[in-house]
């Protein structure tokens, strides 16, 4: 009766991983992304204050991810928009996936830079690092408009905060805490 049992459990997870991977498969992809060093002590400062408030999240870990999205605005001169979410490593795939044009680390926090490098914040250096990470793959291909359903059971837990950056002047705009 054990052995009945031990092989009908092995059937349902031999059935249930083979169906999972005919309804699409995970590919390990690598991007290349250029390593910033970081050259103003207030924006370093202001890092440090966000990762302070985020130790109080669930998903806190010594390795968190930050993402930095930097906006210029077109009708101000050299004023820019900063928006920073924080996650877990865990969603290494999301922060790749959406292509950074940079990364530094502070302490053992990887930060990525999207969109604009402000010389008053960032210099570039000659240095890049290869990251990996996993990209879904549907099982066929998708309409226009088509999403794929993709279950996962990792924490898509992070927080935001929204600054504008005026001359080495940080003014918060929003903040928001473990969503």
């Amino acid at each position: 009766m054990k052995i009945t049992i031990k092989l009908l459990a092995l059937f349902f997870i031999f059935q249930v991983s083979s169906s999972v991977q005919a309804s699409g498969k995970w590919v390990t992809k690598k991007k290349t992304v250029p390593i910033l060093e970081c050259i103003n002590r207030d924006f370093l400062n202001l890092l440090d204050s966000i990762f302070i408030q985020d130790k109080y999240c669930p998903y806190y870990s010594d390795s968190l991810w930050l993402s930095i999205r930097i906006l210029h605005y077109p009708d101000r001169n050299e004023i820019f928009q900063l928006a920073f979410e924080t996650g877990p490593e865990s969603q290494k795939s999301i922060f790749l996936a959406n292509k950074p044009i940079g990364y530094f680390k502070i302490a053992k926090h990887i930060c990525f830079i999207y969109f604009n490098i402000p010389k008053s914040l960032f210099s570039a250096t000659k240095r890049n690092h290869i990251f990996h990470y996993k990209e879904y793959v549907p099982p066929k291909k998708l309409k226009k408009g088509e999403i794929p359903l993709i279950i996962s059971s990792d924490d898509d837990s992070f927080s935001s905060w929204i600054y504008d950056f005026n001359g080495n002047r940080f003014k918060l705009l929003e903040r928001n805490l473990c969503q």
